[in-house]
């Protein structure tokens, strides 16, 4: 059972999910407005946010982004009509985990649900180290020489997956598996995402470099 946070300003779709939900046996609990789900997630801790890209006042885009600017690690699955490529690089790179598309079946929103849970089941793990880097997947925490910075869940997992095999090439699709459901992600939205990682690293003074070798995949060293 999973307590989840839906944000979503169609009534018939909230209660529809509510009611979907609730009878899988999730604890779930709803803000129809941006604002509102940001209270909620003062107050209480979820397992995942179900988020609608459009709602009036601040759009799911821009709450994602806020919420990952302030260290939220909590699992985002974004819920909107737009299906078009570019669209869903922005859902993605603006810090969402999952991405469904309107209408979509409710077994592929239990899908992501579960795949999220498991993620975050998978970095329990106290401390990975390699060189002079520290990661606390637990946290979400990574440290150098007494330096730290909150990842998002995507990029502790990913992290993880390349300080985990540090003496190997990570394949693209081994990569892809650990931060993200979606096997169709573009390639240039996990060169973004490697980047904005690549500067997170920086920030704190560390020495690791993420390589990536062309045509084969990507090695931490």
């Amino acid at each position: 059972m999973a307590k989840i946070l839906i944000v979503e300003d169609d009534p018939a779709t909230l209660e529809a999910l509510k009611s979907f939900l609730s009878a899988e046996r999730h604890s779930v609990d709803s803000a129809p407005r941006a604002a509102e789900a940001i209270d909620f997630i003062r107050t209480y801790e979820y397992d995942v946010l179900i988020v609608d890209w459009e709602m009036p006042g601040m759009t799911g885009i821009e709450f994602i982004e806020k919420f990952r600017a302030n260290g939220g690690n909590t699992p985002v699955i974004m819920l909107t009509g737009k299906s078009a490529t570019d669209e869903k690089i922005s859902g993605l790179e603006s810090g969402a985990d999952y991405y469904l598309t309107k209408p979509f079946e409710g077994k592929a929103l239990l899908s992501f649900i579960r795949a999220s849970m498991r993620r975050v089941a998978e970095i329990t793990v106290d401390m990975i180290v390699v060189g002079n880097l520290e990661l606390h997947p637990s946290s979400a925490e990574v440290t150098c020489d007494g330096k730290s910075v909150t990842l998002s869940n995507k990029e502790a997992a990913v992290l993880r997956l390349l300080m985990k095999n540090p003496e190997r090439i990570v394949s693209h699709e081994e990569l892809k598996r650990a931060g993200w459901a979606d096997a169709d992600v573009p390639s240039g939205t996990i060169r973004v995402f490697l980047t904005a990682l690549r500067e997170k690293l920086q920030s704190i003074g560390a020495t690791n470099k993420i390589l990536s070798l062309r045509g084969f995949g990507y090695r931490i060293e």
